[in-house]
């Protein structure tokens, strides 16, 4: 995901929880939940910009596959994003 992308994808969740409080009031309550599927990957031996080739060697995943959360806010509303 280049940072483009990434910036777009945050300010788009930014925009719809804007929203959200703006009609339903603020967030009262979180619940959250993360996973992580592939748990080893491939060590990366060649960089060349966004893309590596792949070694044999294998390393530890250090960042979460999937994230969720689910909102309660003040006027009874409730929401994903």
């Amino acid at each position: 995901m280049s940072k483009e992308e990434v910036r777009n994808t945050i300010w788009n969740l930014m925009e719809r929880e804007g929203v959200a409080r703006f009609l339903v009031g603020e967030i009262t309550d979180v619940v959250g939940m993360s996973a992580t599927f592939i748990k080893e990957r491939p060590l990366p031996i060649d960089m060349k910009g966004p893309t590596a080739a792949a070694g044999t060697q294998r390393g530890k995943v250090t960042v979460d596959d999937g994230v969720a959360f689910f909102g309660a806010f003040r006027q009874r509303g409730y929401g994903y994003p």
